[in-house]
């Protein structure tokens, strides 16, 4: 009848100008949902004209009692289907948006601290390879938010970096560029961690070693005085010789802050002696007192020991170094590509 002619055409101009508005809100990139939404908006003004001109109460033979409900339920369905379809699109473009910029900006603010980080770290080396001083090298590198970047799973990452590209560029080269910007991430994360952990594994040695070296330096310098005091008053003898030129060795006192550059020169001057009398002086005591001394050596040797984190810290500044130089590379190619992304 007329009144079930005007009420469809009444929900279809409501759904027309729904699709209308739907429409021009969406971003132009949408080509897919809006080519879509044209054309079933195209459809809709052909069925309503050819509502507008029919005089009888059925569309091919079907009444417009069945019909009106069949067509809105459709139209409704299809409408839905296209308004998620395009809400995901926007949540898509809004996550890649987000990593994107979050690593730009990171890059923008830290790219300059990754370089400064890697040269606190050499100057760190060069100070454990030139400090005469049993005690540690204070360190004090800055502490660069790697985490920042880690933070996002492989698929936004995935998503953002490789598949959101443009297609013009090769995709040999967004593989390349993608696994670039992975393996840097990866290598600086794990770097300041070695840094972190290999900087509290030197300083614990280092006190641990100067704790012995406390203890065993007191025990020969004790060991020293204590038989030139037992041969002061005793007659000239190759013993007393003996105890009288290492206590000249080590009249230089011992200082809290131990200048090891130069109590390493009274154990070498000590030891060239001892290694040249003691086969021609011998006594208990001068037994005993080499084992005291012996023992000494041996925490010398730990002390050289430490030399090796520099070699160490070094290397790490260098792998710090480079990969700061091929994460600023990978960074600018992401801003170019970006850059043609935001263009079109």
């Amino acid at each position: 009848n007329m009144f079930a002619d005007q009420s469809l055409q009444f929900e279809f101009k409501g759904i027309q100008t729904c699709l209308e508005q739907i429409n021009t809100e969406m971003n132009t990139s949408d080509s897919l949902v809006t080519t879509t939404l044209s054309e079933i908006n195209t459809n809709l003004s052909t069925i309503s004209s050819h509502l507008s001109t029919q005089t009888q109460y059925q569309f091919l033979g079907v009444s417009w009692d069945i019909l009106l409900p069949a067509f809105i339920s459709i139209l409704i369905f299809m409408l839905g289907y296209l308004l998620n379809e395009w809400l995901k699109q926007r949540d898509e473009k809004m996550s890649r948006a987000l990593v994107r910029n979050t690593i730009l900006t990171w890059a923008d603010i830290n790219l300059p601290h990754l370089y400064q980080y890697a040269q606190s770290i050499d100057e760190l080396a060069k100070g454990i390879s030139s400090t005469p001083y049993l005690s540690t090298v204070p360190c004090t590198p800055q502490h660069v938010t790697i985490d920042v970047l880690s933070q996002f799973s492989i698929d936004r990452l995935m998503d953002a970096l490789y598949i959101g590209l443009p297609r013009s560029v090769d995709k040999t080269q967004k593989k390349i560029m993608f696994n670039q910007y992975m393996s840097c991430v990866s290598l600086l994360k794990e770097q300041q961690k070695i840094v972190v952990d290999k900087y509290k594994e030197y300083y614990d040695l280092v006190h641990e070693i100067r704790n012995e070296w406390d203890i065993k330096w007191r025990a020969y310098i004790v060991n020293i005085r204590q038989n030139n005091m037992r041969l002061t008053s005793a007659p000239d003898s190759p013993e007393k010789r003996y105890y009288q030129t290492l206590g000249e060795l080590i009249r230089s006192q011992f200082t809290r802050e131990v200048n090891f550059a130069e109590n390493e020169k009274i154990i070498e001057a000590s030891r060239e002696y001892i290694n040249t009398e003691s086969e021609s002086v011998v006594s208990t005591d001068i037994i005993n007192t080499n084992q005291v001394f012996n023992d000494l050596i041996v925490t010398t040797i730990r002390v050289h020991s430490l030399k090796t984190y520099s070699v160490a810290f070094a290397f790490t500044a260098r792998n710090i170094a480079e990969c700061a130089k091929l994460f600023g590379t990978t960074i600018e190619f992401y801003k170019r590509a970006f850059n043609s992304l935001e263009a079109k």
